[in-house]
């Protein structure tokens, strides 16, 4: 008896990783790039699971509703609106999210157009630029929601996560 309990309790650890790892939805991979000052963060989003994803943000966790965890707020936005789209065509918009009184943030993209959503086995990088050099794009979490209002979420870092071709 005390052999099974003490099995039970080793196996459990790797049965959970690998349910959890199953369920995953999707995967993201950062990239850190840096140049004259200021830092580029690249952030992969590979779908994993059977629906479209149709919103992707950074710096908040399930909620996205804060405490928001970027320390600054990335270079491009007026009135919490992206100024440009990063392609001509895409349907993409990003938001940066605040809370009143701190100097936290979010950013959230999101489309409209379910046809240029983030298909199963496809991937879609996003960037932010930063003014800081000192910027940690590794830092806070990732939130993913697909078509049928699915949500996964995950801690960002910017050497781990899954390679996305």
């Amino acid at each position: 008896m005390k052999y099974r309990c003490l099995i039970s309790m080793m196996l459990l650890p790797i049965v959970s990783s690998r349910l959890f790892a199953e369920e995953r939805a999707a995967q993201v991979h950062v990239t850190r790039k840096s140049q004259e000052g200021r830092v580029t963060c690249q952030y992969s989003l590979l779908n994993t699971g059977s629906q479209p994803i149709v919103s992707f943000a950074v710096g908040g966790n399930q909620e996205l509703a804060g405490p928001y965890e970027l320390s600054a707020a990335p270079a491009g936005f007026e009135n919490g609106l992206q100024r440009e789209k990063q392609r001509e065509g895409d349907s993409w918009q990003a938001s940066l999210l605040t809370e009143t009184g701190k100097p936290a943030f979010a950013v959230e993209w999101e489309t409209k157009e379910y046809a240029d959503g983030v298909m199963p086995q496809k991937s879609k990088t996003f960037e932010l630029t930063f003014q800081s050099p000192q910027f940690d794009c590794g830092a806070g979490h990732w939130t993913a929601i697909s078509r049928d209002s699915q949500i996964v979420s995950g801690f960002l870092d910017e050497f781990a996560g899954a390679k996305v071709p």
